[in-house]
């Protein structure tokens, strides 16, 4: 944590809240991808509490969720996992089941 404060102190929040502002252009942009599906084999994966989740519906209660919300949106999703006692930041909130997740993952293509 002392890394990421040291960070963010060094180079303010200006850049990750642009992010965030951007958002409005990025639908406007993008427009043509609204029906698109990632064709790449794919995998998914978010923390249970990730305040994003509420962008495309009502929270999941499972992977079976989140697979069945998010699942046509791709061609090829190979696995999805949603990350109990876990926010928007599991790489750092779960870092042994990201890294499990990602092996798991990379050992199916």
């Amino acid at each position: 944590m002392d890394y990421l404060v040291d960070e963010f102190e060094l180079s303010g929040m200006r850049g990750p809240l642009n992010r965030y502002r951007v958002q409005p252009i990025d639908f406007e942009d993008l427009i043509e991808l609204t029906r698109a599906k990632v064709q790449q084999p794919s995998a998914f994966l978010t923390g249970k509490y990730d305040p994003v989740n509420s962008f495309t519906g009502p929270n999941y209660q499972s992977s079976k969720d989140l697979e069945d919300k998010i699942g046509k949106s791709y061609e090829n999703l190979l696995s999805t996992c949603l990350l109990d006692d876990a926010g928007h930041w599991v790489q750092q909130e779960k870092p042994e089941e990201v890294n499990q997740f990602i092996l798991e993952f990379l050992s199916r293509l």
